[in-house]
């Protein structure tokens, strides 16, 4: 039986609503946990996430599993605009064409 092939991928925000971004993919899972840790407890990140991922050799596909995920990883919601919504513009459109002389 073959052994799958697995590596580990580390992921960032660098801000709080930030997109998450590749920081390292490496074999070693220790390297991607101690990073994650460095990072995050040096305040160079606002969140972390660990996942696995494996290789399916018949479909050539990888599958994630989530191993860690620390910080603000959900993110801060926007609060919603308060006050009067504007108005529609209630106007019949002009003519799409006009009739030759």
């Amino acid at each position: 039986m073959s052994r799958a092939q697995v590596h580990f991928e580390l992921f960032v925000r660098r801000k709080i609503n930030a997109p998450w971004v590749l920081e390292i993919a490496t074999e070693d899972r220790a390297r991607a946990f101690e990073t994650a840790e460095e990072l995050l407890a040096d305040g160079r990140v606002a969140a972390v996430r660990v996942t696995k991922e494996t290789l399916n050799e018949e479909t050539r596909e990888f599958s994630s599993l989530t191993l860690l995920s620390k910080g603000a990883v959900e993110g801060r919601r926007e609060p919603k605009a308060r006050g009067r919504r504007h108005a529609a513009l209630h106007h019949a459109p002009g003519p799409l064409f006009r009739p030759r002389p």
